[in-house]
């Protein structure tokens, strides 16, 4: 009888662990940022190996948008696939518009007969501003994995000193007892 309680309870304990689990996966994917403090009380009981296995899954590989800025032109999809939005969002958007400098500029010096376009000074803030944009996302994208990284490593609290309390059951051979077990 005892036996099948001490299963009963560590299948329950497993299936919990794998639920806690999914709901971290869930709120880092969500808004690591939003909920930061949320992910960090649900993770205040897992150990260091199951935090850097979440930690593993979640981290942002720094290459991977460098690598794809770079050759396409600026547009920020390397931005956009680490998760950075906003820095995509502002580097599509600003060579775009110096694409469109660009472009009517062209189209006023062709309508008014300067052949010369490419010396137009317009013509030329235009690229200036593309070529600006370009950059922009690319070291944006170098910078943004390792703050990311950062943050996750904080919310799961990896390399911090904590102190866990942990109550549970043990099923002695004189009955059931409670038992902290004090984590540092």
């Amino acid at each position: 009888m005892r036996k099948t309680i001490a299963i009963g309870l560590l299948l329950f304990s497993t299936m919990c662990l794998a639920q806690d689990m999914e709901r971290i996966d869930s709120l880092i994917k969500t808004d690591l940022k939003g909920n930061f403090d949320i992910i960090q009380e649900e993770t205040s009981l897992l150990n260091e190996s199951e935090l850097l296995e979440i930690y593993d899954r979640h981290k942002k590989s720094a290459w991977l948008g460098a690598l794809i800025n770079y050759p396409l032109g600026g547009f920020g999809i390397g931005n956009f696939i680490q998760g950075d939005k906003r820095s995509g969002i502002i580097t599509l958007t600003g060579y775009l518009g110096g694409i469109g400098i660009g472009i009517l500029a062209s189209a006023i010096d062709a309508k008014f007969g300067n052949n010369n376009s490419y010396e137009s000074p317009y013509m030329l803030l235009g690229a200036s501003i593309s070529v600006g944009f370009h950059i922009y996302g690319f070291v944006r994208s170098l910078v943004y994995p390792s703050t990311y990284n950062n943050m996750l490593r904080s919310a799961l609290q990896i390399g911090q000193t904590r102190l866990t309390i942990e109550p549970s059951l043990a099923i002695t051979g004189e009955g059931i007892a409670l038992v902290a077990k004090i984590r540092f």
